[in-house]
């Protein structure tokens, strides 16, 4: 379809619309449609969202804009008072969001994953008081804690009124409410991460991707008693895990653990009985810098998958000479744990 459906075409009682897939490049300013909740435009090639069509589907509960080629969304956003599930990750040439985005007070969901040119979210964001899900993984231009440039003229000549400040680390780690994170940030910029993280008791899944960052706050193992997920990815300048990390009570409800991309670190701590008692998957991906893995891995009694990828063969001897010293080692290796890859352990 290269238009979008005609009022006639679509009832007026449609509670779910869906148009996925489609050669779509504008919307009409209005549409009537005052009992649609879910609407799907995915895979459109949509350059321009009216504030006026938002304003004709009030009652939207779903909506589904992904790779989307607009650069801006209306004000009017901030009118979908029921709005629970935001998709809006691959749309590749969205810079902001409009700082109307503060009054979704249910959204439950917002997924900005893979928008490449995002620079700024608004700081309303961080007071979004039912946000559970943050998704702003891959965003590889995305600020935090910096002024929006003042100097946004063609934004104005759109008619869109932008923030003047964007959100920080800060203020997002006041969504308490939040069970899934995940936080990408700009490769050329130092940037760590705030100790009021360990605020977010009610995380399940957490994914980290600063190259910058050197260190994590430590009290993340203990405050993070429902983390079920923990990846972090392309800490290039981060050298040591904190110790806390596989201390006795660390990580009470962790099953998977991935280090994909930590070209530095150069140890994995030793670990101490009642450490992570739920670990099942601990993932080793690209860690060039480790060169051995401790043997005290053997009181994860609940290890079922330990995979080391594209690291270096002095861990390979490491892992073998673990092997040579437990028996648990040796068990797990042969009947448990796999190892992947051309440096795959050959025991």
């Amino acid at each position: 379809m290269e238009n979008f459906p005609q009022e006639w075409e679509v009832t007026p009682k449609a509670q779910r619309l869906s148009l996925e897939c489609n050669k779509l490049n504008k919307l009409p300013r209005r549409f009537c449609a005052p009992d649609l909740l879910t609407l799907l435009l995915s895979e459109n090639p949509i350059v321009s969202l009216p504030g006026s069509f938002l304003w004709s589907c009030r009652k939207l509960r779903v909506l589904d804009l992904r790779f989307g080629k607009f650069d801006s969304l209306p004000e009017e956003l901030g009118d979908l008072k029921d709005l629970v599930w935001l998709n809006l990750s691959c749309c590749d040439n969205l810079e902001i969001l409009p700082d109307t985005v503060r009054k979704l007070h249910v959204l439950q969901c917002l997924n900005l994953s893979h928008c490449d040119t995002l620079k700024y979210l608004p700081s309303g964001v961080g007071g979004l008081p039912s946000l559970q899900v943050l998704n702003t993984r891959w965003c590889s231009s995305l600020r935090w804690a910096e002024h929006t440039p003042s100097g946004m003229a063609r934004a104005q000549s759109l008619g869109h009124a932008y923030p003047t400040i964007g959100a920080s680390l800060e203020n997002i780690c006041g969504l308490v409410v939040l069970t899934e994170l995940s936080i990408s940030g700009l490769e050329d910029r130092e940037l760590e991460l705030p100790h009021n993280m360990s605020a977010l008791t009610n995380l399940k899944f957490l994914h980290i991707n600063l190259y910058k960052a050197k260190t994590l706050p430590a009290e993340m193992s203990y405050r993070f008693i429902q983390l079920q997920e923990l990846q972090l990815w392309n800490f290039q300048s981060m050298e040591y895990l904190p110790r806390s990390f596989t201390c006795c009570g660390a990580f009470p409800a962790l099953i998977k653990f991935q280090l994909f991309c930590c070209s530095t670190l150069v140890e994995f701590p030793e670990v101490d009985e009642g450490a992570l008692p739920k670990l099942r998957t601990l993932d080793f991906n690209g860690c060039n810098s480790l060169e051995t893995l401790p043997l005290s891995l053997e009181v994860l009694t609940s290890l079922r998958n330990l995979i080391v990828w594209d690291c270096e063969e002095i861990l390979k001897d490491s892992c073998r000479t673990n092997c040579e010293n437990s028996s648990i080692w040796r068990k797990a290796l042969t009947s448990n744990i796999n190892f992947r890859k051309s440096h795959s352990l050959d025991v």
